[in-house]
């Protein structure tokens, strides 16, 4: 019967109403975020940086169109009798394809001219422009003159939508979730066009048809369609496919990583009480004695007791202080730090600081000091430069009346004491030989790797899922 209760308190929740409100957690969080930005869907900003498409190139087009400056307005400016006089133009940049999702822009018929032949689609670098959008290998749009879909050939089109002219607004969006195109007219979305779409492709537009005027829209100006409903539709789609897979019910697995992180941060009563419960009091009892001395010596670093967190480290890790010249980096700007936050006398201070601090900046004793550690463990401050720029950012405190109050006044923050402790907790579990990390910090770590992986694959899905999501 206890094995029974014990596995009941670590079975997840089946009860209708919780999984409701779990779920609206995540369309709460997904609602709430910004995805899409010059036409540019994806959750990772970053990705948003790269080049975009901003206007249709006055270099890369047929001698039949006119482009303004800005590449926003083209003009049709040739006979348009015939096939031949045909033209089209591509964007400045490509559409990224690394870290996107959806990729959007609009178009505006100023004026159909006298025939109404107007294409709008996408096209590789490689496509000649003397012929109208999709007649061409690797070329696909959406004609004007009689709504039909044209991929790769000129022959016979596809009936898709209806046609289009003199102010209508046709939107073109290149879906890489479902790797699909649709195409939008006047804020509605016809259906999906194209597929298994795939390369670098460029925004283009074609026409045949004396005086025809077009106006572009590539996300300075809001879009007529609603591309981020959308983007968000797309992101709930694989959020619910996410949070719908069944995971591996292996009770000592869940109970190892929740216990691993109690301990791992010292949560030493919430610790116990979950191993006793879980009936992992085994592994409780294995890391006890080192969970709770690191507890005692973080807690002075959180309480800015430097002097007291240095002392307990002489006398129950020796190795950390004698070893890893940043830990001792660490702790001793932070000493200072709290020197100046506490008020101490300035002369005080300053001496401090010459006297603990000033060998940072000395390259041969912090070379005799690694090579005499062996290699260094910590990722942190481990270079002269890193050490100065520290350094200097610290003795800038001196300068204000107010240090709280300055540009630096970060590192008063109780925040910073906390990192510091972070970083002496790990070293500490480094010296046992223990892991750095959580088992469940490194599973989250090893989800955001994949998730990079995927954004470098050019997985459209990836573009819309951060890890933080899944929290």
């Amino acid at each position: 019967m206890k094995r029974r209760k014990r596995r009941r308190t670590m079975r997840p929740p089946s009860d209708p109403a919780e999984e409701a409100a779990h779920m609206q957690r995540y369309k709460r969080r997904s609602s709430e975020t910004k995805i899409c930005v010059n036409g540019i869907c994806s959750v990772h900003p970053q990705k948003r940086l790269l080049p975009f498409p901003t206007g249709f190139s006055d270099s890369d087009k047929a001698e039949h169109l006119a482009c303004t400056v800005d590449g926003l307005k083209v003009s049709y400016v040739g006979p348009g009798r015939d096939e031949k006089d045909a033209a089209s133009v591509r964007t400045n940049n490509p559409i990224p394809t690394k870290g996107l999702a959806l990729y959007y822009f609009e178009i505006t018929v100023l004026d159909q001219g006298d025939t109404g032949r107007i294409g709008v689609g996408l096209c590789a670098q490689n496509v000649k422009l003397g012929k109208m959008p999709g007649w061409e290998e690797d070329s696909f749009a959406y004609h004007g003159d009689d709504g039909l879909l044209f991929r790769q050939t000129g022959n016979a089109g596809a009936q898709y939508g209806p046609k289009y002219g003199t102010d209508d607004v046709i939107g073109c969006c290149w879906d890489q979730v479902d790797n699909t195109v649709f195409f939008t007219k006047n804020g509605k979305n016809l259906g999906p066009a194209f597929n298994n779409l795939s390369g670098s492709l460029y925004p283009t537009i074609g026409m045949q048809s004396t005086k025809g005027r077009i106006r572009a829209n590539f996300g300075r100006n809001h879009f007529l369609f609603d591309i981020e409903a959308h983007a968000h539709q797309q992101r709930q789609k694989i959020l619910n496919s996410i949070t719908e897979r069944k995971l591996p019910t292996d009770y000592r697995i869940l109970s190892d990583t929740v216990l691993s992180y109690l301990m791992h941060n010292g949560y030493s009563l919430t610790a116990a009480a979950f191993a006793k419960d879980a009936g992992r009091e085994a592994m409780y009892e294995q890391g006890q004695e080192s969970m709770l001395k690191r507890k005692v010596v973080c807690d002075m670093v959180v309480a800015g007791d430097i002097d007291g967190a240095m002392l307990q480290l002489e006398e129950e890790f020796p190795q950390v202080l004698k070893t890893q010249v940043n830990v001792r980096f660490l702790l001793m700007t932070q000493k200072f730090i709290e020197m100046i936050v506490s008020g101490a006398s300035s002369e005080e201070t300053v001496e401090y600081g010459r006297e603990k601090l000033r060998v940072f900046q000395d390259k041969d004793y912090l070379q005799a000091q690694e090579s005499a550690a062996g290699t260094e463990i910590l990722n942190v401050a481990d270079s002269s430069k890193q050490y100065e720029e520290t350094l200097r950012d610290v003795y800038s405190l001196l300068a204000y009346r107010d240090p709280a109050e300055s540009p630096m006044g970060y590192l008063t923050k109780q925040s910073r004491r906390e990192v510091v402790a972070d970083k002496l907790n790990s070293a500490i579990l480094a010296t046992q030989k223990r892991p750095m990390r959580s088992i469940l910090e490194r599973f989250l770590s090893h989800t955001e790797s994949i998730l990079s992986q995927l954004l470098k694959m050019e997985n459209g899905p990836a573009a819309l899922v951060a890890v933080q999501d899944l929290l």
